[in-house]
């Protein structure tokens, strides 16, 4: 076994780091019993920055229940007799009482009750909490007033002004939950929902949101009858083709110069204009190439079909695994419309907004689940 040098997580009288990371801490949880080490002064931090977890002494064994015990343990109360003094960073590490640190006391522990993983998974969260916002997520400058706020449930509000991401914050207040059923159903569910991207957060605000839908609305009337409303002006046909297809990039053009601000700098609408843009690229290209190859336009528009299908499937294989259906749903007209020449730009006409309306609304639905839970929690 190799020797590790390292230090103490926080230091005796000094508050906790911030760039310390404790993913690799808690994912060593998960494996083992319950161990009542997840407070910060058990967390070491080797030569290589890589935090670990130690003092496994009270480690219990698990039962096929999931529960565990202590030879010879009682269920003893952990509050002290009114008046009586007590540190709230003393252990209490002595058989037959509650055992732990009573800052990072999981409920149960304060009850004395038997305490398993998800008793780990709250002590961790406060030494999460404590990392993220310098401070305890509990009030209390008695082991009385700590032990009514952790089993009422009352949690201190997040600093004004603290960069924590939202979905962060909440999965820290699921895993300080009085009633441990309430919490997360393990340390590996907890870590993935502590592992948010912003860059890939598909939340969007309401307004922004109106804009996105007026500008595919827009996309949607030019699909339906922006053809025919050319040729009956009197263009000709490759030419009316083309004219719609600059109108198809033009709007996804806008899309990005209007929505810059967030949508280029977030990888999820990023990706999701640049879906845009290549689809109304292709149909571009298709028409360049098909004035100089002499292609009609029953022949350009099942390229457009199949163009349509190919970048859905990187859309639905990235992003949104929703819009599977545009798949199956391009492919059918483009088989039909090489079957049928003379319906192929009555298909195009239809299956390209019907496609998009389905986009749009798999879409709404992603950006809406968001801020929709952040609300009920």
């Amino acid at each position: 076994m190799a020797v590790i040098v390292s230090r103490a997580l926080r230091p005796q009288g000094r508050p906790l780091p911030t760039h310390i990371r404790l993913g690799p801490a808690g994912k060593s949880l998960p494996t083992s019993p319950s161990t009542r080490a997840g407070q910060p002064d058990n967390v070491l931090i080797g030569e290589d920055g890589r935090p670990r977890v130690a003092d496994f002494g009270l480690a219990r064994i698990e039962t096929k229940q999931g529960s565990g015990h202590f030879a010879q343990s009682l269920r003893l109360t952990a509050l002290p007799k009114p008046g009586q003094a007590s540190s709230l960073l003393t252990p209490l590490t002595q058989v037959g009482v509650v055992m732990g640190t009573p800052l990072y006391m999981s409920p149960e522990q304060h009850l004395g009750e038997p305490a398993d993983s998800r008793s780990d998974q709250f002590s961790f969260c406060v030494a999460l909490y404590e990392a993220l916002y310098k401070q305890l997520p509990f009030a209390g400058d008695t082991l009385e007033v700590l032990a009514f706020n952790i089993l009422s449930g009352h949690i201190l509000p997040r600093p004004p002004g603290s960069h924590v991401p939202l979905p962060v914050h909440e999965a820290l207040l699921r895993g300080l939950s009085a009633a441990a059923p309430q919490r997360h159903g393990s340390m590996r569910e907890l870590l993935a929902a502590l592992t948010f991207d912003p860059s890939m957060d598909p939340s969007i605000n309401p307004r922004e949101r109106r804009r996105v839908v007026i500008s595919m609305t827009a996309f949607v009337f030019v699909a339906a009858v922006g053809l025919n409303v050319l040729q009956l002006l009197g263009i000709g046909a490759v030419k009316a083709s083309l004219i719609n297809s600059l109108a198809f990039f033009a709007v996804f053009a806008l899309m990005s110069v209007r929505f810059h601000r967030g949508f280029v700098r977030n990888t999820f609408h990023r990706i999701n204009l640049v879906y845009g843009l290549a689809f109304s690229g292709q149909l571009i290209g298709v028409r360049l190439l098909g004035i100089q190859s002499g292609l009609t336009v029953q022949q350009m528009m099942v390229l457009d079909l199949i163009a349509l299908a190919s970048t859905t499937g990187m859309a639905s294989s990235s992003t949104m695994p929703g819009v599977w259906p545009v798949i199956p749903l391009a492919l059918g007209a483009a088989i039909a419309g090489s079957l049928y020449p003379a319906y192929a730009q009555i298909m195009a006409s239809i299956a390209i907004p019907l496609s998009a309306l389905l986009i749009l609304r798999v879409w709404i639905g992603v950006t809406t689940a968001r801020r929709a839970h952040r609300r009920k929690a």
